[in-house]
């Protein structure tokens, strides 16, 4: 069975090319592999339509949506840098400071005003 559908993943392992158009894809049913005896897998088969590099990858319904078998590799996000982190802390610091001394000096005025309950 041929289908369209959009590759989850960042790159061709071979080109090196970013990933984020949609495919004709091969589906083939697993029938070795059951999730809790019920849920069919499924195995999907993607040309590269740039090189025709074959991808391969599918349906994971224990652990995501999909596991890679070839040809691709999921996106790999990097934690932020140690002085990034710090820097967008004090950012926050400063603003939480500047409501903390507007919080302060409305209880200092209602205080003054004698509408403190």
């Amino acid at each position: 069975m041929v289908l369209r559908m959009m590759l989850l993943m960042t790159r061709v392992h071979r080109e090196g090319d970013q990933v984020g158009t949609k495919f004709k894809c091969c589906k083939e049913d697993v029938t070795s592999e059951r999730y809790l005896g019920t849920v069919q897998v499924f195995r999907f088969y993607i040309r590269c339509s740039r090189y025709s590099s074959e991808i391969i990858v599918r349906t994971n319904p224990a652990n995501g949506p999909y596991a890679i078998e070839s040809g691709t590799t999921r996106p790999s996000y990097k934690a932020w840098p140690s002085s990034a982190v710090a820097a967008r802390q004090e950012e926050c610091g400063d603003d939480d400071d500047a409501m903390r001394a507007l919080n302060d000096h409305c209880r200092d005025t209602r205080r003054e005003m004698g509408m403190d309950h």
